[in-house]
């Protein structure tokens, strides 16, 4: 798969769990683990999406932080609204551990900001990204 097309699937993915979200966020029904789980993948796919299409080499990982690291040294360090995305990590597993209620609802303005970052630069090819999903 080329770098271009595998970005925009996983811009697609990445959209497919927001959608998810908006559906959900407010339900009684769905546990703040599943919400911050979701978040996480979000998160995920946007950053290999962006690495992706810097035709950075993405290894297996679901760190974020790792990711956040692999963005800045190529060369695109994430502006410092995004510090906290790797509070994100522990919920790719769904811990066991309790959480403060409410906790992962408020992280999702993260990674919802995240998205138009990497759509905000007309000059790059990710501009393409809000056009081509």
């Amino acid at each position: 798969m080329k770098r271009r097309e595998q970005a925009l699937l996983l811009l697609r993915k990445a959209a497919q769990d927001e959608a998810l979200l908006d559906q959900v966020l407010t339900s009684d029904q769905v546990s703040d683990e599943i919400i911050g789980f979701h978040c996480q993948q979000a998160a995920e796919k946007i950053l290999k999406a962006l690495l992706s299409d810097l035709g950075v080499r993405i290894r297996k990982t679901h760190e974020i932080g790792a990711l956040m690291l692999l963005v800045a040294e190529a060369g695109l360090p994430l502006p410092t609204q995004f510090e906290d995305l790797d509070a994100l990590t522990p919920f790719r597993l769904i811990p066991v551990i309790q959480v403060l209620l409410g906790l992962q609802r408020r992280k999702k303005h993260l990674f919802q900001t995240l998205q138009p970052f990497v759509h905000s630069d007309p000059t790059s090819p990710r501009s393409e990204f809000s056009t081509s999903i």
